[in-house]
């Protein structure tokens, strides 16, 4: 036969404080259970550690749980059909206490400084990282705005570039309805061949040397018998002082045309020489045109 004797049990939970004070109880139910066979005693404990802000704190202080039950009490009736009596019989409950290792504590301490580490070891990583991409932000936005003033400045040489251009375009209109009419009048025009040109100026060229040679011709004459009429003049009258004079003139002026003779010969010579370029650039003309 089973009797079951509900038990409140308080404990106090265990704690970790890192120089806070915090206390935070447990209220724990239990039901024990007894029989006339077996004694089932229920114990618990808690362990509290403290980490003081100075340093680490391997203090233990084990707690005692309330969980002792000081006055369990079986209470078991056994009646008997012919005497009428009653028996109770009282059982005390045991508590026991568990104990956190130093080595245990040492080895958990020793993992969070490894943590913190690693944390902290990443914290720089991307920290480091962060304060590289922010000099890559700051030297970028850099470099758009020169690259933004020189857009700007190449947008005002475009703008001069347009407006030269338009410039150009006008005076480019201008000469080709000026040209217009004179192409016009060259194509309307009868065609005249570069060899009658040439020969026409050949031509020219020969009667205008051959007037000069005549003209020539005649003042040569003209002087001879001036000539002439002075000496036999001067044969008469030797003494006459004045006819002496006139003499001296006419020697002058016969000096000059012997000059003037001369620049003749020059300027026949020069004729030639252009009568013989006009032959030169004909032939070249001619082949030209069979080409």
């Amino acid at each position: 036969m089973v009797f079951s004797v509900p038990t409140t049990t308080t404990q106090s939970a265990p704690t970790i404080s890192f120089g806070l004070p915090t206390q935070t109880p447990v209220t724990t139910s239990a039901t024990r259970v007894f029989s006339f066979l077996a004694n089932k005693p229920s114990t618990t404990s808690s362990t509290s550690f403290s980490l003081g802000t100075g340093g680490v704190s391997f203090g233990i202080t084990p707690s005692t749980a309330a969980a002792t039950t000081a006055a369990t009490t079986l209470t078991q009736t056994t009646a008997q059909s012919t005497l009428g009596t009653a028996t109770t019989t009282t059982t005390p409950a045991t508590s026991s206490t568990q104990t956190m290792h130093y080595r245990l504590l040492e080895e958990s301490v020793n993992k969070w400084k490894l943590e913190l580490e690693e944390h902290e070891a990443a914290f720089l990583r991307q920290a480091t990282q962060v304060n590289a991409w922010d000099r890559l932000l700051v030297a970028n936005g850099e470099k758009i705005a020169s690259l933004s003033e020189l857009v700007e400045k190449l947008k005002l040489d475009q703008q001069r570039l347009d407006h030269e251009l338009d410039f150009i375009a006008a005076q480019q209109g201008e000469l080709t309805e000026l040209i217009e009419p004179l192409e016009r009048a060259v194509r309307d025009a009868p065609e005249l061949s570069l060899q009658h040109h040439a020969d026409l100026e050949r031509e020219h060229t020969y009667h205008l040397a051959e007037n000069v040679n005549a003209q020539l011709k005649r003042m040569s004459q003209d002087i001879k018998e001036i000539i002439e009429h002075l000496n036999s003049a001067n044969a008469a009258v030797i003494e006459n002082k004045p006819i002496h004079q006139i003499s001296k003139v006419l020697d002058a002026h016969m000096n000059a045309l012997s000059w003037v003779q001369q620049n003749c010969a020059l300027l026949q010579r020069k004729t030639e020489d252009a009568e013989r370029e006009l032959q030169r650039q004909q032939l070249e003309q001619n082949k030209f045109q069979n080409r």
